[in-house]
């Protein structure tokens, strides 16, 4: 094996994961805007994961991981253009959302699959929405 082909195959890799999931970016590009500063965030359940998007993805990169290396990007572009996007074990994600909806006070909203999308969904519907008044809703 020459390094030359180890090279070419990370930059392939590397390439792919920066325009991999278009069908989900579009879909998360036509959703009403919604943003921890208005008072929402949103999570994506993966059923092993949750994965949170734009604005919410840079909210949970500084609140909770505390620095944006933990971003990655989804679609063509990269860092430059590129949908910002975190993943949470549910543990972290259920810690998260704890403090989320009590000492932070934000509405949050739980996303699925919509039906028939399988495990590479690109399009979600609500299943659950809570705040401070009706968190119990969620499995805190």
């Amino acid at each position: 094996m020459s390094l030359q082909w180890l090279i070419d195959k990370r930059k392939f890799n590397s390439d792919l994961k920066q325009v991999s999931d278009p069908g989900f970016v579009t879909f998360f590009s036509q959703l009403p805007k919604k943003s921890p500063e208005t008072g929402t965030i949103r999570l994506f359940d993966r059923t092993d994961y949750y994965s949170v998007h734009g604005p919410d993805a840079h909210y949970v990169a500084t609140h909770v991981f505390r620095t944006n290396s933990v971003l990655k990007y989804l679609g063509a572009g990269g860092k430059a253009g590129g949908l910002p996007s975190v993943t949470l074990s549910h543990t972290l994600a259920h810690s998260f959302l704890r403090d989320a909806l009590t000492s932070k006070q934000l509405r949050v909203e739980i996303w699925v699959p919509a039906p028939g999308q399988g495990r590479k969904a690109s399009k979600f519907v609500v299943e659950k929405e809570a705040s401070k008044q009706k968190k119990e809703v969620l499995p805190l």
